[in-house]
C-alpha cells in the first residue's frame, strides 16, 4: 500500500455541507477500492491565484489515504466524471514512504 494525498477543489457556489457530502462520496469510493487510513482535511474557501472556469475562489479539501498502485488510474477516472470537483491533484506522499536504512561502511 502506498501513501497518497488527494487535493480537490470544489466550486465556491456549494455550501460547506454540500462539499462534505461530496467528500463522503469520494471517501466511500476509496473504501470500496480497499483504501485504508482515509483522513479528510477541509481547508475551506480560498482565493485562487488565477481564474479557473470563471471562479476566483474554491473550496479546498485534502484527503490522505493508503491504497494500492492500481487505485490511482481508477480514482482519476472517477474524479473526471464528478462534476463537483473541478480540479484535483493526486500525489504519492514521499515523506511517508519508508526509506531503507543506509548501512555505514566500517
Amino acid at each position: 500500500m502506498r501513501p497518497y494525498e488527494l487535493m480537490m477543489m470544489f466550486s465556491p457556489d456549494y455550501t460547506e455541507a454540500e462539499v462534505k457530502k461530496y467528500t463522503e462520496k469520494i471517501k466511500k469510493f476509496l473504501t470500496d477500492k480497499k483504501a485504508t487510513n482515509i483522513k479528510a482535511d477541509f481547508w475551506g474557501k480560498r482565493d485562487l491565484a488565477y481564474k479557473i472556469r470563471q471562479f476566483t475562489q474554491a473550496y479546498y479539501v485534502v484527503l490522505t489515504f493508503n491504497g494500492s498502485p492500481s487505485l490511482s488510474p481508477e480514482l482519476k477516472e472517477f474524479l473526471k466524471l464528478e462534476e463537483e470537483v473541478f480540479r484535483y491533484l493526486l500525489t504519492i506522499r514521499e515523506d511517508e514512504i519508508k526509506k531503507p536504512k543506509k548501512v555505514q561502511a566500517k
